[in-house]
Formats: C-alpha cells, structure tokens, sequence
C-alpha cells in the first residue's frame, strides 16, 4: 500500500478548469444615469498670475502717477528759477541784480609762452635717523 501511495505521488496530475471557463461570459448593461460631466476648475497658478497682473498695473499706474509729478516740480522749479533769474537780471546792481563783467577771452593763434628750466638744484633727500638699538626693549616685543 506504501508503494502505490508513493507511485501515486510521483504521478503528474493537472488540476481542473475552474468552473467561470464553462459559464457564459458576463455582459456589461448599461446605466440608466447620465454621464458624468467635468466641473470646470482653476489652477492656482492661473489665479496668482491674474492677482500678479492686477498687482502690476496698479505698480505701473503708480510708478507713472509718480513719475509725472516728480516731472511737474521739476518743470515748476525750473521755471521759478528762470524767472528770479529774469528778474535779478533787470534789477539795478545797486539793489542787488546781476551785472555784466566781461572778461577777455585767450587767443587761439597767440604762440604759446616758453617754459624756462628753473636754476635751484635738485632736492638731495634725507633718511630720517630711525635706528632700533635706541628703542626700549618692551616696545620692540610688542
């Protein structure tokens, strides 16, 4: 008996089909719901590049607005300028307005003046007497 169990064991024995290799196949129904539509969304990129734009016109508009009336005090003071230049130009130099002095101008064609070499001699320089062996010790080992 001990035998035939062991023959039986070696044997080559091939499991059976399962049983769903029989049965017809499953058929999908279709739904009586309606499918299902996408809700639209919005990145979170998109939503900071629009607060982004939005940040940079009202910048721009600013930086503009700025621009004007720095141009504006400018052109203001400038014409302030010209006109106490006017006015000092028209009052009296006795009261205290500007006055004309003319100054001679320097001929181009004139020969140009000759430089002379100076008669002192040169400069012999001297080595200050800085000698170590007249110091204190205690300063040179700091």
């Amino acid at each position: 008996a001990g035998e035939r169990a062991a023959a039986a064991a070696r044997r080559f024995r091939a499991r059976g089909l399962p049983a769903t290799t029989f049965e017809p196949g499953f058929e999908v129904q279709q739904s009586s719901r309606e499918l299902v539509a996408p809700a639209g969304f919005e990145l979170a990129s998109a939503a900071r590049a629009r607060q982004r734009a939005h940040f940079d016109a009202e910048n721009a508009a600013r930086q503009a607005a700025l621009a004007a009336m720095k141009a504006e005090q400018e052109e203001a003071r400038r014409l302030l300028e010209e006109n106490e230049l006017r006015e000092l130009r028209q009052r009296p130099a006795t009261e205290g307005g500007l006055r004309f002095v003319a100054r001679g101008m320097p001929d181009p064609h004139a020969p140009v003046p000759a430089v002379h070499p100076s008669e002192k001699e040169l400069t012999v320089p001297q080595t200050p007497a800085l000698q170590a062996r007249h110091r204190p010790r205690a300063n040179l080992e700091k």
